[in-house]
């Protein structure tokens, strides 16, 4: 008889395995604590196929990119609810130096589907010095909605169960079932995984309300504003690598906002002010793989700020390669730690 699975932890990552297994009808079980501390319901859910540091494409672009939108879209109509927005990126360019490579990368193969001509900001912010240009094929996923309808969908079918989890007696309770750990940057302090790489990163954000922004694209300029509807945006995010805990900071507040009014003097009100932690690694791939000495412990994990982006793909590759007994690709694969 095939082997249950136990999903440890139902925020990105844990949801998202969960509603493949679903749909390939294996018996399975997540555990969670209610999502209190879930860099998830905190992050913008932006993906956009383009490292603007060296406007280099992101890891498996061309992979991430379709895959990310038949996951989501297939989460639309199973889950009932809308999670999947397209939006163009309004890059500003930082120099004349990154203007000319945008438009040398433009010419080459696989990057014209991606970077778009040069283009004009609204009216209601600062003319850039160096012009713009947009960035195609991007646009953010509403998490709150995934998650929630997840959390609904897997409590009808008696498929999710809310407890804190206790690694002591969760291997005793599933010695004999598979377990799959998602507990996000939580497993940076667990006994199984504290020997692999996770860093913790803060990261704030704001909602911000303003009736004459007039966005309607994403705006980042080193920082970002997404149109939310309905005269709403998110605006982040901040990175923090000194401070651990999940409390929303004035100081991280008032840097958001003095980049937003560097470019506009519209009137802002902040609706929402929020922190959460991010898993993260070193060398900024996930962490996926079987635990060395622990036989049915896998960990599915550090998916970093395109966490949106990787989770549809790599959720993917992870079950066929546990379910096929297929070797981890090597360049998420944790053994690249631990050999």
């Amino acid at each position: 008889m095939a082997k249950r699975i136990i999903i440890l932890g139902q925020g990105l990552a844990g949801s998202t395995l969960a509603m493949r297994l679903c749909a390939l009808g294996k018996d399975f079980l997540v555990i969670d604590n209610g999502r209190e501390s879930s860099s998830t319901e905190v992050a913008a859910g932006m993906w956009n196929p383009i490292v603007f540091r060296k406007l280099n494409k992101t890891w498996r672009a061309d992979d991430l990119v379709p895959e990310l939108e038949k996951f989501y879209s297939r989460m639309e109509e199973t889950l009932k609810r809308r999670i999947l927005n397209f939006l163009s990126v309004n890059r500003v360019h930082s120099s004349n130096f990154e203007a000319n490579l945008w438009l040398e990368k433009r010419s080459l193969e696989g990057y014209n589907q991606y970077l778009g001509k040069a283009c004009s900001v609204p009216s209601s912010f600062k003319k850039p010095e160096h012009g713009a240009s947009l960035v195609h094929k991007a646009g953010f996923v509403d998490l709150i909605p995934f998650l929630e309808g997840a959390e609904e969908f897997l409590l009808d079918r008696n498929q999710l169960r809310k407890e804190e989890i206790n690694e002591d007696s969760l291997l005793e309770e599933f010695d004999d079932h598979l377990i799959f750990d998602c507990r996000g940057y939580k497993c940076a302090d667990s006994k199984w995984w504290s020997y692999l790489p996770f860093g913790k990163t803060k990261g704030e954000v704001l909602t911000i309300q303003c009736a004459d922004l007039e966005l309607e694209n994403i705006f980042n300029a080193g920082f970002f504003v997404c149109p939310l509807g309905n005269d709403t945006y998110r605006l982040g995010a901040t990175f923090n690598w000194e401070e651990e805990d999940e409390i929303p900071t004035q100081k991280a507040r008032e840097e958001l906002l003095k980049k937003l009014r560097a470019w506009t003097d519209k009137p802002i009100k902040v609706l929402e002010h929020r922190a959460g932690i991010r898993p993260t690694v070193a060398d900024r791939r996930p962490l996926i793989g079987r635990h060395p000495e622990i036989e049915n412990l896998y960990i599915f994990n550090g998916l970093g700020t395109k966490g949106v982006m990787i989770a549809p793909y790599l959720s993917k590759v992870f079950l066929d390669c546990v379910f096929h007994e297929k070797e981890f690709p090597l360049e998420v694969n944790i053994e690249r730690w631990t050999k």
